[in-house]
């Protein structure tokens, strides 16, 4: 994907989280595992939300691997440590956008999309 199709997939996946209630906390965080694209707040529970954009018909949800999952919770880890938010649930979602009709993109929210195999 390119970073320009990423910064408008990740600017409309903001704005349409911001539109349902989501507090945006944080957009594209580097920390030394790895980057988050959105991190966002819903309730008392923190989210992670790795933003994948593509044009065309290929699923862009079966780019979150396991090996990407895992980069995501060490660095969500690192980014909950850090701010002192090691106390609230978190999760991952997976929020997919395609962008092939630029008049109406398609936005799927996957809410917990995966689960770490350890607690955050």
């Amino acid at each position: 994907m390119s970073r320009t199709l990423g910064n408008q997939a990740e600017q409309l996946v903001a704005d349409w989280l911001v539109q349902r209630g989501y507090e945006v906390l944080a957009r594209n965080v580097v920390l030394q595992h790895g980057e988050l694209d959105i991190v966002a707040r819903q309730d008392r529970e923190v989210v992670f939300v790795e933003v994948k954009a593509r044009k065309g018909t290929w699923p862009p949800e079966l780019a979150v691997t396991p090996a990407k999952q895992r980069t995501l919770v060490r660095t969500a880890t690192l980014y909950m440590q850090a701010r002192d938010l090691v106390d609230l649930p978190a999760r991952f979602d997976v929020i997919t956008v395609n962008l092939f009709d630029h008049t109406r993109p398609d936005i799927r929210h996957h809410t917990d999309a995966f689960r770490p195999d350890f607690s955050l």
